[in-house]
């Protein structure tokens, strides 16, 4: 059957179906090729959660050495209610999202052409794509949104109201994506505020019910001297532009291009909601801070696919390029757009945790005492307690954590202290008889290089890229000069 004669329906149906296959590729290919382990860093964490969850836990024996659980249990659910969570959940969850994109497009007044454009160009983001290919709750928070968005558009009272039950999961899965997406919702639909207000209303008093009892407990969460270490934490234009990624990190250049062409350009009623969204994202995250590009994801996609469909040959002419066949424009755009997702979506075959990552995790797994705790960077936290199954000082899950900027502050000392006495009394005040330390290209002999020729530490495992060293009650012969060892491998 010749792919024109298949209804836009079976047009979608099969590049969902090819969409969520590639969003599965990475794990695969990683699995198969490089490294059996799960891709990137919180799904160790949430995956863990999701077994705490299920165990009708209310604490974290290894998070911060111990903590309340405080982190929204809505992903934990999804994990749980899904077989092979571990390796499907997002794929699916991608594939869902291009499908309701279609469905939302084609409500706002969009043809069948262009919402099928918008759910293509929502796939060719990179930033989908990376989202879609691992476990996280920012992207099932932004298709539960659009879901909601969809469903309080519907001229059915009923369904205006059923929309309340994806915006409530929204919430408890990632706040800060929920209630910004509820934020924009409520800007964007104003004029159908009878429609909007009852599932905003009912969802927004389902999500106090659940937060009050928490911050009444631990307090409004603040914003810590240690989140500075997060780039996309932060605002200003420079933030912007880096975490935008022109170079596919996060967005095409091309695609940022034809979205700003088509936020000034196309002034259709049925595009003003997605043109009002653009300009509160970009906003936000110039002002409040970078993490808030994600909001860009389905804006961004959507004008530009329009711009694509509707007015490519505006742009060119505007850009001085009629020299390029219009024909050849597209193609050109296309193979761009699959290059541009191609090239991230292979670096994620090796991203962390890499396979001497995993093989030192698993050596602190069955060689340490079950209630240990490793001091390491903040970045090994989610690796030592989801992998090594045991407590971490600190880890990059901050909200509502015990002493943040104090452990962070710590941590930094026994990393880059000469002082072996600060070192120890650091770890005794955690309670740690273990540090691991990632080789680096360093050549100075200070910091730990230097504090671990002292006599209680003990080096207990070494490859490639780790050292894992025993704190002894008792001076010991060092196993080895790590000083030495990084001058020899520069």
């Amino acid at each position: 059957m010749k792919l024109k004669n298949l209804t836009t329906k079976q047009k979608l149906a099969i590049f969902t179906t090819i969409a969520i296959i590639i969003f599965a590729m990475p794990q695969a290919l990683r699995t198969l090729f490089h490294h059996d382990s799960m891709l990137g860093s919180t799904t160790y964490y949430h995956t863990r959660m999701a077994d705490l969850v299920a165990s009708g836990a209310e604490h974290d024996p290894l998070s911060f050495g111990g903590r309340p659980m405080t982190y929204p249990y809505g992903f934990s659910l999804m994990i749980l209610a899904t077989p092979a969570a571990k390796y499907l959940l997002a794929p699916i969850i991608g594939g869902l999202g291009i499908i309701i994109t279609y469905y939302f497009t084609k409500q706002l007044g969009l043809t069948k052409k262009q919402s099928l454009y918008s759910s293509m160009f929502l796939f060719f983001n990179p930033a989908y794509a990376y989202f879609a290919s691992h476990l996280n709750p920012r992207l099932p928070a932004l298709v539960l949104m659009v879901l909601a968005y969809l469903m309080i558009n519907k001229e059915n009272k009923k369904i205006n109201y059923l929309a309340a039950a994806p915006i409530l999961l929204a919430l408890i899965t990632s706040p800060l994506i929920g209630m910004s997406m509820l934020v924009i919702g409520t800007i964007i639909f104003r004029k159908q505020i009878k429609k909007t207000a009852p599932a905003f209303t009912i969802a927004f008093i389902g999500f106090l019910a659940y937060f009050l009892p928490i911050i009444t407990k631990h307090g409004l969460f603040q914003n810590h001297e240690a989140y500075n270490i997060f780039v996309e934490m932060n605002r200003g234009i420079q933030y912007f532009i880096l975490e935008s990624g022109l170079t596919a990190v996060s967005f095409t250049f091309v695609m940022i291009l034809m979205a700003i062409y088509g936020f000034f350009k196309l002034n259709t009623k049925n595009l003003k909601p997605m043109r009002e969204w653009l300009l509160i994202g970009v906003v936000a995250s110039l002002a409040i801070f970078n993490r808030m590009n994600d909001l860009l994801i389905f804006p961004v996609s959507i004008i530009a696919a329009t711009v694509f469909t509707t007015h490519l040959k505006q742009l060119r002419n505007t850009l001085k390029l009629e020299w390029i066949p219009l024909k050849h424009l597209k193609a050109m755009i296309w193979i761009y757009l699959i290059i541009l997702v191609i090239i991230p979506g292979l670096g994620m075959i090796t991203i962390d945790p890499t396979p001497e990552q995993h093989e030192a995790m698993t050596w602190i797994k069955n060689n340490t005492p079950e209630n240990a705790t490793i001091t390491a960077h903040w970045k090994e936290g989610h690796y030592i307690t989801g992998i090594a199954q045991r407590k971490n000082v600190m880890d990059p899950y901050l909200e509502f954590a015990p002493e943040v900027d104090q452990r962070y502050k710590d941590i930094r000392r026994v990393l880059s202290s000469s002082r072996a006495e600060e070192t120890i009394r650091i770890m005794e005040k955690y309670n740690s008889r273990y540090i691991l330390y990632r080789m680096g290209s360093r050549n100075s002999c200070s910091g730990f290089p230097y504090v671990s020729k002292h006599g209680r530490f003990k080096q207990v495992y070494s490859n490639e890229d780790y050292r894992i060293y025993q704190l002894m009650d008792e001076p010991v012969d060092p196993g080895s000069d790590l000083c030495q060892e990084l001058l020899e491998r520069n």
